[in-house]
Parts: C-alpha cells; structure tokens; sequence
C-alpha cells in the first residue's frame, strides 16, 4: 500500500555520455562516486527593455542551449573518461580539425522522478582544476550544450 512517500536515489539515474572520439561511457550513479550532475538551462527566454515613459518592450528568443556540471570524485571513472575525451577532442582542435569539438552527446534520465535530459552539441568549456592535496577530492567538469531537450 502506498504511503504517499517519493524516494529520491542517485543510483536510479542512468544514461551515456557519447564522443565520436572516444566513443560511449555508460552512466549510473555510482560512476560519479558520490557526485552530482547538474543540468541548466543558460538562455533567457526573454528580456525586458524599459523606455523612458515607463513603457517596456518585451523581447522573446526561444534557445535551448546550457551547461552540464558534472561533478565527481578525482578518482571516478567518469573524471578518468572526461580527461581523456576532453585531450582527445583538444589535440584534434589543435590539430586544425573543428568539425568533431562539439559533436558529443549526453543523455540522462531518472525512470523513477520521469526526468530526462538529452543533451546535443556538447563541447568542453575548458580543462577542470587539478587539485594535488593531501586527500581525493571533487573534479567539476562544465560541459556546454548547443541544445538540452528536456522530456
């Protein structure tokens, strides 16, 4: 018999982060270690332009674009894959090839919230901070997507 309660589990999200570089890592939540991934939607859909008398035009422009943060433990395989990923599509840029930056995909759901995420045109911000300290600690990987699909 229901009691009315909704349990959250990071374990219940799956999904895959796809590179045509360095091809699928499969997503669970105990690849993060004890992690978090955080989607956000970057566009305002509408700004705001007050005139002098008071009156204020309205602008919309419809984006689908954000960020991906993907927070995890230094010694994560998932920190392991986006280091890789990330130098494999770096040299490639470097190399004068641009066609493959920002063609990776990433795809998240949780079956048991009903949230997804598909995420298209994801390219690397830039290369995370290394901390060298006396214990493991967190890597945040800031990912940009040209367009996130929210089901």
């Amino acid at each position: 018999m229901a009691n009315g309660t909704t349990t959250y589990s990071f374990k219940d999200l799956t999904g895959a982060f796809y590179s045509p570089l360095t091809g699928p890592f499969i997503l669970a939540g105990g690849t993060l270690g004890s992690g978090k991934i955080t989607v956000e939607m970057t566009h305002e859909w509408t700004e705001h332009d007050p005139a002098v008398d008071g009156a204020v035009m309205v602008s919309a422009s419809v984006a689908q674009n954000g960020t991906v943060l993907v927070d995890c433990q230094q010694t994560s395989a998932i920190n392991g894959y986006l280091k890789a990923t990330q130098n494999a599509h770096q040299t490639d840029l470097i190399n004068g090839n641009s066609s493959q930056w920002a063609a990776s995909a990433l795809d998240l759901q949780n079956p048991v919230t009903g949230d997804m995420n598909i995420c298209t045109g994801v390219s690397f911000s830039k290369k995370p901070p290394q901390p060298y300290g006396a214990k493991g600690e967190y890597i945040q990987w800031k990912l940009m997507a040209a367009n996130i699909a929210n089901q």
